[in-house]
């Protein structure tokens, strides 16, 4: 027979099973959908097609597929590898079977070594990893982007940034001055004029902003904003990367709150585990 835990104990098999729950269900969650996305690919490129189609940009059909297919491999994977940790530390907790709750200790002080090393070279090498992620957006500007008209992916994701986040370049409208792939001059109104800076930098730009076609620009008053911006009719000095430090910094209480009851939560399954390990029952065939 097992030997009694005491009220310690059985408080350890309640909140470690609790909360493997909670993590196992979250982990099959995420295997599913992954497995949805990679094995009923039909249904996903059905989606796919049917929206591309509905804003004419069928021609990115192939990049999206790729991107999902490789967004449900690592779905499928974090999800077995969480949902099986769970069951490591929910069945061990319930069974108290040493082999189960000592593998799942050993793992999870892994991930929490893991975290705590990536806190303190995040803030040790900050202007290191922040030269090196500066270096690598210039470059994807410099090499990718083509301008307010580009129809591929990364074009239009550097265009959505610059008009979600209020922003141009990363650290300013310079950077996109190096990207050949930009086209800069247009005809409108049988007149031809130059942009200093992407549409998609100014300022109040709406979802009907043009494109694809530069047709589509009304009128030569409309483009003003990137023909000689201002800090009034544009962003054109705001750099991607200080806006997007300025929204981590925003909610920066929460991410630390979050992570440091994570790492807690963490702790204590390791110490209820490992105390239902020296309280818990015998291995079997210890006494044969």
């Amino acid at each position: 027979m097992g030997r009694e835990i005491g009220a310690c104990g059985r408080l350890g098999q309640v909140v470690l099973v609790i909360v493997n729950i909670i993590f196992g269900l979250l982990g099959l969650a995420i295997l599913v959908a992954g497995a949805l996305l990679k094995f009923k690919e039909n249904l996903v490129n059905g989606y796919v097609s049917d929206f591309l189609r509905q804003i004419q940009l069928q021609h990115l059909e192939t990049d999206l597929v790729s991107v999902i297919s490789t967004v449900a491999i690592i779905c499928i994977c974090v999800g077995v590898f969480v949902f099986l940790l769970s069951m490591f530390g929910c069945c061990g907790a319930c069974c108290q079977q040493k082999i189960l709750l000592t593998s799942y200790s050993i793992v999870v002080l892994i991930i929490l070594g893991a975290q705590i090393a990536a806190v303190v070279l995040t803030f040790q090498y900050k202007d290191e990893w922040q030269g090196s992620v500066k270096s690598e957006m210039k470059t994807v500007i410099k090499d990718k982007y083509n301008g307010d008209n580009g129809t591929d992916i990364i074009s239009m994701g550097i265009n959505a940034a610059f008009m979600e986040f209020d922003c141009c370049g990363v650290d300013n409208y310079k950077d996109v001055e190096l990207a050949p792939g930009w086209i800069r001059t247009y005809t409108i109104d049988n007149q031809q004029v130059t942009f200093k800076a992407p549409y998609f930098c100014c300022k109040n730009v709406g979802t009907e902003t043009p494109v694809v076609d530069s047709g589509l620009f009304k009128s030569v008053n409309q483009t003003e904003c990137a023909t000689d911006p201002t800090p009034e009719n544009s962003n054109f000095k705001m750099g991607c990367f200080n806006a997007l430090e300025d929204i981590v910094m925003r909610y920066n209480a929460i991410y630390i709150g979050v992570g440091i009851a994570l790492m807690l939560l963490e702790i204590f399954c390791v110490i209820f585990a490992c105390f239902i390990c020296c309280k818990g029952k015998e291995p079997q065939g210890k006494y044969v």
